[in-house]
C-alpha cells in the first residue's frame, strides 16, 4: 500500500517464467473530487458507459481513444453529475475532459454550468459559461478540457452540468443528427 496525495506516475510491467512485458505508465492526477462519490444526473449511451461514474473522478485523465474505458459517452444528452466533497470545502474553478472527434460525430461542450449545495439537495448556481460550437475544419481527436473559474465557494456537494452540441451544424455531413459528447476525469480545485 501506498499514500497518493498529488500527481502521481506509476510504473509496472509483468514479469513471468522469465519473461517481461513492456513498461506500463500511467499518472494519477489528484484534485478535490478525485476519488470522492459521483453520481450521474443524466443516462450515459449504453454502449460507452464502461465502470460508470467512478471513471470521472478516478485521477486518470482520457487517452486517445473513446472506446478505452477511459471516458463516459453520451448520446444526444447534457452531462449532469454531482460530487459529494464529503465535507465542505472552498472551490474556485472545475474543469472537464472532453474528446473530441467531429468525424464521428462526438462534439464538445457549449457550456458549463457549476452549482453547490450543502444538503445535495438545494442546489445554487455558483457558475456558468459559454463555449464556442466546433467549427468547419476541427481536427479529429483532440482531447479538449473547458474550465471555468469563478470567486471561491463553500459548498460540500458540486454538480455540474456540461451543455452538449445539439446537433450536428450544417457543415456536418451528418448535419441535424444528435452528436456524443465523451468525458473524461472532472476536476474541482
Amino acid at each position: 500500500p501506498f499514500t497518493i496525495d498529488g500527481t502521481t506516475t506509476s510504473k509496472a510491467k509483468a514479469i513471468r517464467d522469465g519473461r517481461e512485458t513492456g513498461v506500463v505508465e500511467s499518472t494519477l492526477e489528484y484534485n478535490l473530487a478525485t476519488m470522492r462519490p459521483i453520481t450521474l444526473n443524466s443516462e450515459s449511451a449504453p454502449s460507452y458507459t464502461y465502470k460508470g461514474a467512478a471513471v470521472l473522478v478516478d485521477g486518470l485523465t482520457g487517452d486517445d481513444n473513446y472506446r478505452s474505458g477511459r471516458y463516459i459517452g453520451f448520446y444526444g444528452k447534457d452531462f449532469d453529475a454531482t460530487i459529494d466533497l464529503q465535507e465542505e470545502r472552498e472551490i474556485s474553478s472545475v474543469s472537464v475532459g472532453t474528446y473530441l472527434v467531429p468525424g464521428d460525430y462526438i462534439f464538445g461542450l457549449t457550456g458549463l454550468e457549476v452549482y453547490g449545495s450543502s444538503d445535495g439537495k438545494n442546489f445554487k448556481k455558483i457558475a456558468s459559461k459559454s463555449i464556442p460550437t466546433l467549427e468547419k475544419g476541427s481536427k479529429n481527436n483532440v482531447l479538449a478540457r473547458p474550465e471555468i473559474n469563478f470567486d471561491k465557494a463553500q459548498t460540500r456537494y458540486v454538480r455540474i452540468v456540461g451543455k452538449c452540441t445539439p446537433v450536428l451544424p450544417k457543415w456536418h455531413p451528418g448535419a441535424g443528427s444528435q452528436t456524443f459528447l465523451f468525458k473524461d476525469e472532472v476536476a474541482v480545485k
